[in-house]
């Protein structure tokens, strides 16, 4: 090895901020550009922090090679020593659950190979896990990903419809990590009552059928989330359901439902600070009384939420606003399977297990 050869190494490593052990970290928000190839021989060797993940060679968004950016330039990783922690990084890197390991797929070459990653499993990237640079893998072998869908976290209604009804609209979902709900565009036209249930079941109501596109005003703000959603009928929540997060579909496409409703029960919000939020109270036989917290969730607050004309719906544990007084309760008003449902509970039962008024839930809403 040459004196330049030599000088240019050291430098590399002095610049890859090598921990203790030896294995290279995640580097600085900025780093420098790789050079135009590993050095010679080296499997220790980097300056540059992995910056993202793709799973290639399959055309599938949820499986194929995995492939991993470090400063602009793609390389291979090897299967060697890969592990089920890894892969659940990465898959959690592409905003896709699960993580499977897999040689089933086909070799590529790039100029950057990445000897081993060694992971905790708990990583948000795996610019997060340790790893190291090497110029081929073991067995000249790749490693391959399986992922899965991301769950479909929560389920709502864009209103912008010809319907008089609260409870109809375009179909939107909101995916795994992210925050922003997304489209449901049906390519093939098949999406039929059975989806249009589990949808309604997801949000809290009792069923649903598909609303008629000429029920549409017009396209709608965002982006398309998933499209060739398919439901036995049978299934809790969307997330039981097949679809696809690579949507092969426009707006043109999206689906819209209408959802059934239990019989009115007439609700209010009670010592709030504001109109939009307080304790939730409705009213059985004349008399209004608190709700229990058992069983209340996300999906039976944003039914509240409809009832009262608001948007969204977020419930409080606790008796944040107050205990109340009233004389009456309910339990059971939860977005189960079998959609929001009342049950009139004795009002000296307060204090008791149960359905009871030991844990009153107060439920805030936000327009």
């Amino acid at each position: 090895m040459t004196n330049t050869m030599m000088a240019c190494l050291l430098i590399l490593v002095a610049v890859a901020g090598h921990g203790a052990d030896g294995w290279l970290r995640g580097a600085a928000a900025e780093s420098p550009r790789l050079p135009d190839g590993p050095a010679p021989g080296d499997d220790s060797v980097s300056i540059a922090s992995v910056s993202s993940a793709r799973l290639a060679g399959t055309g599938s968004p949820l499986k194929g090679r995995l492939e991993v950016n470090f400063g602009g330039q793609w390389g291979v990783v090897c299967s060697h020593g890969f592990t089920a922690k890894a892969a659940r990084v990465a898959c959690r890197q592409l905003k896709l659950g699960g993580g499977t390991v897999s040689a089933k797929f086909a070799q590529g070459r790039l100029p950057y190979t990445v000897g081993s990653f060694q992971c905790h499993g708990n990583e948000q990237s795996l610019a997060g896990c340790r790893y190291s640079i090497t110029n081929q893998c073991p067995g000249g072998k790749a490693v391959g990903l399986v992922c899965k869908n991301p769950p479909i976290k929560q389920a709502n209604l864009d209103s912008n419809i010809y319907s008089p009804s609260p409870y109809a609209g375009r179909l939107t979902v909101m995916l795994g990590p992210t925050t922003n709900y997304g489209s449901v565009c049906d390519a093939t036209g098949t999406f039929s009552d059975r989806e249009a249930v589990v949808a309604c079941r997801t949000m809290g109501y009792i069923g649903g059928r598909v609303l008629p596109k000429s029920d549409f005003l017009g396209c709608c703000p965002g982006f398309v989330a998933i499209s060739n959603l398919r439901c036995k009928g049978s299934e809790v929540s969307l997330s039981g359901c097949s679809y696809n997060i690579s949507p092969n579909c426009t707006h043109d496409q999206d689906v819209g439902v209408a959802c059934d409703v239990p019989p009115h029960v007439q609700v209010r919000l009670a010592n709030g600070k504001a109109f939009n939020n307080g304790r939730l109270e409705v009213r059985i036989g004349g008399k209004w009384g608190t709700v229990c917290g058992t069983g209340f969730n996300q999906a039976a607050a944003q039914v509240v939420c409809r009832n009262l004309n608001l948007t969204g719906g977020t419930p409080r544990y606790g008796a944040v606003y107050g205990k109340g007084k009233s004389t009456a309760a309910a339990t059971g008003l939860g977005g189960t399977a079998f959609g929001p449902k009342l049950a009139a509970v004795p009002g000296g039962q307060r204090g008791g297990g149960g359905g009871t008024l030991r844990r009153p839930r107060a439920t805030e809403l936000r327009p």
